[in-house]
């Protein structure tokens, strides 16, 4: 769509009636309808907004390049920044965890504190940075409903229900995670060096330290589809899938990119409605067995 093609797009999260609301680069939030026109836009104090994370209110959080802003399509929206806490220039993902919103930023992971009588804050998780550190880059949340990993570039971390953190492996950067809906024991880690995979036991999360074969493309971003596909984003050599992921030892990859109809740049696949869409710098894509991204 014209409209969508200087935005800048960053994936997508879907509402109700088919609407899908689109997080770009330099026009704020877009509300598309099922067809593919812009119903609605939403600016973001013009800056970036590189992702988006609808709650259990109802309300829409946009993850913006310096800070947050929280929608309620109904009423006046809630901004947060350094003065709730916030101190970080980028957000990047957002999670609810046991009943509390998390945030992970360029500086570290926040968890929001509600307050009866004045604005909620922002609070720094603490023990995600080494010693050495005043600082760690967050890229990713995921609550598995007893325990809240978070991907970081100093590796994956999980903070257990005391507020402890523990490494289940260190110096290897995390950008995206994804829990199999095929095999709820099954975790993949988007790394540095590939997809990492994990295994759920009785005392949690394992580390298999085994990568799938075929994907050390610095995936950013994961998707998996019905059948148990994986599909992974990269930035910026195209998308790749992985078919039998959950079978290491026969896994079969598959690429596609500018001749599959994506333009040049980074692409980060989601999982919308029941179907993989891939955001890309000029707009969404589908994937038709053609086999061509459309």
């Amino acid at each position: 769509a014209p409209l969508l093609e200087a935005a800048g797009v960053h994936g997508g999260t879907g509402l109700r009636a088919g609407t899908i609301v689109t997080p770009t680069t330099a026009r704020g939030l877009r509300f598309l309808g099922r067809a593919g026109p812009v119903r609605r836009s939403l600016a973001a104090r013009d800056k970036p907004v590189t992702g988006v994370y609808r709650d259990r209110e109802g309300g829409l959080w946009a993850l913006l390049d310096g800070g947050l802003l929280r929608y309620d399509l109904g009423a006046p929206f809630t901004e947060h920044g350094t003065d709730t806490g916030l101190e970080a220039t980028g957000v990047v993902d957002v999670a609810r965890h046991r009943g509390t919103l998390y945030a992970a930023t360029n500086q570290s992971a926040y968890r929001l504190r509600p307050s009866d009588d004045t604005l909620a804050t922002f609070e720094r998780v603490r023990g995600l940075a080494p010693e050495s550190m005043t600082r760690i880059e967050c890229f990713t949340l995921l609550s598995d409903g007893r325990d809240l990993l978070v991907g970081t570039s100093n590796g994956l971390a999980r903070r257990g229900g005391d507020g402890s953190i523990e490494y289940l492996f260190p110096d290897v950067p995390v950008y995206d995670l994804l829990r199999s809906r095929v095999d709820s024991s099954r975790l993949y880690a988007a790394t540095a060096n590939g997809v990492r995979l994990l295994t759920r036991t009785e005392s949690g999360w394992t580390d298999t330290e085994t990568y799938l074969p075929g994907l050390s493309v610095k995936p950013r971003s994961l998707a998996e589809a019905d059948d148990g596909a994986l599909w992974v984003g990269t930035p910026h050599r195209g998308v790749y899938r992985a078919r039998s992921p959950l079978r290491p030892d026969s896994v079969v990859v598959d690429t596609f990119g500018t001749e599959h109809g994506l333009p040049d740049g980074p692409v980060r696949v989601a999982r919308w409605q029941g179907r993989t869409i891939f955001g890309t710098s000029t707009d969404l894509k589908r994937f038709r067995p053609s086999p061509t991204p459309r």
